[in-house]
C-alpha cells in the first residue's frame, strides 16, 4: 500500500513539474537564468561532438550577450562525471544560429498542485496509519491519536 502511494505521487510530480517555459525576445532574456535554445541544424551537427547531445535543443544558464551573440552555460552530458556536479561548456550561439529562445519560468498553478498532492497524500497516510479516519481517541484500542498527530502539525513558538 505505501508503494502504491509513493508511486503515485511519484508519478504527480514528475507529470505536473513545477518550472514552465515561455517564449522570450533574446535581447529581452535576464542573464543568469535557465533557458532553453533551439538552434539551426548545422548549429546543432557543430555543437554535438562537443556536447554530446544531437538534438537541436540546448538547455543552460544565459551568461551573457556578445554583442548579438548569447553564451550559454551548458552541462555536458555523458562525460562520465557525477550527475550532481557535472562539467559545463560555455557555448556561443549567434542570431543567425538561433530558432527560439524560451526562458524557465515558476508555475505557480503547477507548483501548488504539487504542493496539494502532497500534504493530502501525507495527510492520508496519517489518517490510514493511525488506523481511524478521525483524529480523536479511540475508546478501548490503546491509541491516542491526537498525542500521534500533535508533534506532526505543532510549531514551537520559542521559550522552553
Amino acid at each position: 500500500m505505501r508503494n502504491a502511494w509513493l508511486l503515485t505521487l511519484s508519478v504527480l510530480a514528475a507529470t505536473t513539474g513545477c518550472y514552465s517555459y515561455h517564449a522570450v525576445n533574446p535581447a529581452d532574456a535576464v542573464l543568469d537564468t535557465r533557458v532553453r535554445a533551439t538552434v539551426s541544424a548545422e548549429k546543432a551537427a557543430e555543437l554535438a561532438p562537443a556536447l554530446h547531445n544531437v538534438t537541436p535543443v540546448i538547455m543552460g544558464t544565459l551568461m551573457e550577450r556578445d554583442g548579438q551573440a548569447l553564451v550559454l552555460e551548458v552541462p555536458l552530458m555523458g562525460t562520465g562525471v557525477s550527475p550532481v556536479d557535472p562539467l559545463h561548456a560555455r557555448v556561443r550561439i549567434e542570431p543567425a544560429d538561433l530558432v527560439t529562445l524560451e526562458s524557465r519560468t515558476l508555475s505557480k498553478l503547477r507548483t501548488g498542485i504539487v504542493l496539494g498532492a502532497v500534504v493530502a497524500a501525507v495527510g492520508t497516510g496519517l489518517t490510514l496509519h493511525n488506523g481511524s479516519a478521525r483524529a480523536v481517541d479511540r475508546p478501548g484500542t490503546g491509541v491516542d491519536n491526537a498525542r500521534i498527530l500533535r508533534p506532526v502539525f505543532s510549531v514551537p513558538l520559542g521559550g522552553g
